[in-house]
């Protein structure tokens, strides 16, 4: 199910958010969650783009902050919302299932507020 496979990715993307994860250790972290094969190809894809890409991302999410600074976001809703803008810019998955995807587990990991806060910077990035 491509929910574990995005948790799978959040949870490493947010590991890299504190310090630098190894590609060669990005299979031990995924093999861990115990996901299948196609579900394991689907997360280290997203990592892999996301460790290509991070210096872009970042300049995306600061550029549509509006009262927050980018070091001060809460990390796990960091990681959330790189997590969606790396499966849509890189990926091409369709942006509303990666919304609703990253919503409910920030539902799940976050804050009550937080849910509303990745929508809009999200929809902001994305529209």
């Amino acid at each position: 199910m491509r929910r574990n496979a995005r948790e799978s990715a959040f949870k490493i993307i947010y590991q890299s958010l504190f310090f630098d994860v190894a590609e060669d250790e990005i299979d031990k972290y995924v093999k861990e969650d115990g996901l299948n094969d196609d579900d394991f190809v689907f997360s280290k894809n997203i990592i892999n783009k996301y460790l290509q890409n991070k210096n872009e991302i970042k300049a995306e999410i600061e550029k549509k902050l509006q009262g927050y600074e980018y070091n001060r976001i809460y990390k796990i809703d960091l990681a959330l919302i790189i997590l969606a803008l790396t499966e849509v810019k890189f990926l091409s998955t369709a942006k509303a299932i990666v919304i609703d995807e990253v919503i409910e587990l920030a539902k799940l990991y976050s804050t009550e507020k937080s849910p509303k806060f990745i929508n809009g910077i999200l929809a902001s990035i994305l529209s």
